[in-house]
């Protein structure tokens, strides 16, 4: 479980301040920017190496840093207090055919994945 002012640096981060964690105890986020997202791993907020595909997102959008994280957040007072990252999503005038191609070859096993000329979005069932 996290302290007061650990789970106010952790939501800060998030961009999900003031939260209840109403639904079942946790709360949905998106537009996680890579720079956010190295923030909760240098605070110990969120462990890349818990799951192999994190590392993959991780990857991506250093490499792609119009890309951003999504997923949700278990309420710190609970005792599996975690981050998730479902997927990464990104938009864009028009995506080049190689960065769509990368997208596709490095996300092919998402439970989800949604291909167009201005939109990429891969989703893990996590």
């Amino acid at each position: 479980m996290l302290d007061a002012e650990s789970s106010k640096t952790r939501e800060l981060i998030l961009g999900i301040v003031g939260t209840k964690y109403t639904n079942a105890g946790i709360e949905y986020f998106g537009n996680l920017t890579i720079e956010r997202l190295e923030r909760l791993i240098e605070k110990g907020f969120f462990v890349v190496r818990e799951k192999e595909i994190y590392s993959k997102f991780l990857q991506f959008m250093r490499k792609n840093r119009s890309f951003r994280a999504y997923g949700f957040a278990v309420s710190p007072s609970r005792s599996d207090s975690r981050i998730v990252i479902e997927g990464i999503e990104g938009t864009a005038y028009k995506f080049d055919e190689s960065l769509t191609n990368e997208f596709m070859k490095t996300f092919n096993e998402a439970d989800s994945l949604n291909v167009s000329p201005t939109y990429l979005k891969c989703k893990y069932n996590l």
